[in-house]
Parts: C-alpha cells; sequence; structure tokens
C-alpha cells in the first residue's frame, strides 16, 4: 500500500519496527522488545552516552524501524508609385515656322524676295496678333492694316487678335464683324473701350468653331469701310518645321502625334487611346486600395493598404516586424532562430475546452513532415509531468518514460496523498519545514 515514508538522513532519529541481520557500529537509544542474537556488544562511545544498569536479556526486540531512502531531486527548465490627362502635344511633328512676328500666313504664297515694301501690293495684308488699325482716305473712308488699305483678311482658326483702335483716326469708327449676310457676328468677339481713344481695341478669339467667312465693317458707315475675312485651319495642311508657343483647339485634325500609351504590368499590358480611353488605377479587395484627386493641374494616385489586409499567398519580411495588436497563427511556426517572449506566461493548448496532454519537444531527428525530439509534457491522465524521447512533433499524447520529481512542503509530516499523481505520485517528496524530516511517497 502506498504511503509517506520517512527518510533517515545523518543525525536524525532511527524508528526501526524489526531489524534482521548483524548491527555493527555504534548504537545511541534505548531498546524495547526482545534481542534474539546470543550476544549483544554495547560501547560507549562518547562519556555523556549512559549504558543501561541492567542487561539487556538476548530476547530483547527493537520497536522502531525505518526504512532509508536517499532523495534525489530534479529540476526541469522551461525557456522557453501616368500621364495627366492635361498634357498636350508638343506638335513636334506639325508645325508652322514663323518668318517674323510680324508675317501672317497669306492667301497667295510670297516669294522669299518679297520686301515690306510690297506689303500695300498683297492681296492679304501681313499681319501679327495685335493690330494697329487707322482710318484712312482712299477714295473714301477706309481701315488700314499696317499700312495696308482695306484688305482682304486672312486670320488662323486657334489664335487670338487684337485690333488696335486707339488712333485717333478711328473716331467714329467702330470696328466690328458681321457674316456674308451682313448678320452681326459677335462670338469670341470682345470690344473695349471707344474707337479713337487711347486704349481702345477689339479682340477676336478665333476659335475652331468660327465661321469660315466673315466681313470687317464700320457699324456707321457699313461694308464700304472694310473687306472680307477668311478664316484659315492650319491643321487641314500638312506643316513642317518647329513651333514655339502655345497650341490652341482640340488636336483631333493632328496627325503624326503620339497619341497611346501603353501600360505594362509585372502581367499583362494594354494600349490607352490618350483622346478617347481612361486610364484606370485599381486595387485589390483587402490587399490594395487606390485614390486617384486632381488639385490644379496636378493629378495624384495614392496606393496603400486598407485597415484589414487579407494576403493569399506567402509574405517573406527582410527585417524587423511590428504587431500593435495579436498575432494569431492559426498554422505553424516553422522556424525561428530564437524566441523572446515578454509575457510572463506561455499558455499551450489555449483552443482545449478539457484536460489534454501538451508540452515542449526538443527536436533531435528531422523526420520531414514531423520531427522527433526529447518531450517533456503534462500527462492528463496521470496527472504528472512526464519525460518523453522520440516523441513527434504531430503527437497529441504522451506516453511517458519517466516521471519528474516533484517536491511538496509543510510545516507538519504529510498525511494526504501527493498533489501530482495522487496515491500514483510515487517518488514526491514532502518536506516538513518545521523539524526537517523528509518524506516520499511509495
Amino acid at each position: 500500500m502506498a504511503a509517506w515514508r520517512k527518510i533517515i538522513v545523518s543525525g536524525s532519529n532511527a524508528e526501526l519496527s524489526s531489524v534482521t541481520g548483524s548491527f555493527t557500529g555504534s548504537f545511541t537509544g534505548t531498546v524495547e522488545g526482545t534481542i534474539a542474537s546470543s550476544s549483544v556488544s554495547i560501547t560507549a562511545q562518547t562519556a555523556s552516552v549512559a549504558l543501561r544498569a541492567n542487561a539487556l536479556a538476548p530476547t530483547v526486540t527493537a520497536t522502531s524501524a525505518s526504512t532509508a531512502v536517499n532523495a534525489q531531486t530534479a529540476s526541469v527548465a522551461l525557456r522557453a508609385n501616368a500621364l495627366a490627362p492635361t498634357v498636350t502635344a508638343t506638335s513636334a511633328s506639325t508645325a508652322v515656322n514663323a518668318q517674323t512676328a510680324s508675317v501672317s500666313l497669306r492667301a497667295n504664297a510670297l516669294a522669299p524676295t518679297v520686301t515690306a515694301s510690297y506689303a500695300d501690293k498683297a492681296d492679304v495684308a501681313v499681319t501679327s496678333n495685335v493690330i494697329p488699325v487707322t482710318v484712312v482716305n482712299d477714295g473714301g473712308n477706309k481701315y488700314a492694316f499696317n499700312g495696308v488699305t482695306a484688305p482682304n483678311l486672312s486670320l488662323n482658326k486657334g489664335e487670338l487678335y487684337r485690333f488696335d483702335l486707339s488712333d485717333s483716326s478711328n473716331n467714329g469708327h467702330p470696328f466690328a464683324f458681321r457674316l456674308p449676310n451682313d448678320t452681326s457676328y459677335p462670338v469670341g468677339v470682345n470690344t473695349v473701350g471707344t474707337a479713337g481713344n487711347a486704349g481702345a481695341y477689339v479682340d477676336f478669339d478665333v476659335n475652331f468653331a468660327t465661321s469660315q467667312s466673315l466681313k470687317y465693317y464700320c457699324t456707321v458707315h457699313g461694308n464700304g469701310m472694310g473687306n472680307t475675312v477668311q478664316l484659315v485651319n492650319l491643321f487641314d495642311t500638312v506643316a513642317t518645321g518647329s513651333f514655339t508657343g502655345s497650341f490652341k483647339g482640340d488636336g483631333s485634325n493632328l496627325t503624326g502625334l503620339a497619341t497611346t500609351l501603353t501600360v505594362d504590368g509585372d502581367s499583362g499590358t494594354g494600349d490607352v487611346a490618350l483622346t478617347t480611353d481612361d486610364l484606370r488605377i485599381v486595387g485589390t479587395a483587402n490587399e490594395i486600395t487606390t485614390l486617384v484627386a486632381k488639385s490644379g493641374t496636378d493629378v495624384t494616385a495614392t496606393l496603400s493598404l486598407p485597415d484589414d489586409v487579407t494576403i493569399g499567398q506567402d509574405i517573406t519580411i527582410s527585417r524587423n516586424a511590428s504587431v500593435g495588436g495579436n498575432l494569431i497563427v492559426n498554422g505553424s511556426i516553422v522556424s525561428a532562430s530564437s524566441l523572446a517572449v515578454a509575457d510572463q506566461f506561455i499558455i499551450l493548448a489555449s483552443g482545449s475546452n478539457g484536460a489534454i496532454d501538451g508540452g515542449i519537444i526538443i527536436n533531435q531527428i528531422d523526420d520531414d513532415p514531423d520531427g522527433k525530439g526529447q518531450a517533456f509534457a503534462y500527462d492528463s491522465s496521470a496527472n504528472r509531468w512526464a519525460l518523453e524521447t522520440g516523441l513527434n512533433d504531430s503527437a497529441s499524447v504522451i506516453t511517458p518514460d519517466a516521471f519528474m520529481g516533484v517536491i511538496q512542503e509543510g510545516t507538519s509530516a504529510p498525511s494526504t496523498a501527493p498533489v501530482y499523481g495522487a496515491a500514483n505520485g510515487f517518488g514526491t517528496v514532502f518536506v516538513n519545514s518545521n523539524d526537517g524530516n523528509i518524506y516520499i511517497w511509495s
């Protein structure tokens, strides 16, 4: 029957229930009972030990008994980043080379040797975007431009012209435009001041929707002071050379321009028609979000992670990763050079709802996909901590090769079975802190 057995250590009192065999050495104390041997030799070792006055009868026996057990204890430490939609064509392949700032496109081609002295003989006046206007008497009052009297005007679509009416000769001769049927034409026309006064002018913004044929005239004296206006679309013909400045218009009639943007990805490619297509920048659900915003002439595309990120495949982090909340691993932590845990306690088998085995395996054999090693674990069926050699890391139970020694303590002799293992907690050591006696459950 299992019980607590007192361990006899040096200097402690032995209580023997029986002794069989011979005894050699010194003895201190009294003997109650019979001694079966024919002779007993008692030797006093010190003067403080008194020999009994009466000789002990040979039949006297010892009443106390003890079993000396050398207790050993053990301990186990657990250490555990696009073209903006506002980009315009440079017109590098479709440009107009102006010879001088004061020379505009003529209806009739002029020879390279023509000089300014021939301007009054040209069918079409030579004008710049700022055109001084005067009124001269040539068989009647007529408008003159850069010294040319009542010429046929040729204006380029997509340009802004300013007719300067500040010369005093324009007094009483308001300058305006009308259609061939004499209907007033105000589209793109802005009149400022009074003709003949300083700062007076008429601006004419010739857009691509402007009528092809117009007249310029005096609103007081009629068509006789003016002539015709021909609107020219420079891009109806192919022009070569260089172009400096800005371009007005939708560019629909331009040719030879790069109008396609090719976009390549890690996989897939596509062409964006800049005049008709939209370039969309999209993310993926729970992985990447995108935001496109326009401020002034800047279009910004921002790529970011959503609040909740789901990664369906492997992820590799080459440097440190900080997790502000909980790190939940549904699979296994395959490899780690070292594991430092700031928490004071580590919870294993946290998903269990009952008594199960669990512990630590120090891998000794790489038996892929499972490893085998030395296990220190809790055996729930025995209610004891145990050791097992060669436990597979996929195991769910431990079959102990040995149990861990446990030390209990109290201020009196033990009276109940061990905490770990109960009646089967063999090897449990109990220390009486009051008198120093040691007991073992066996």
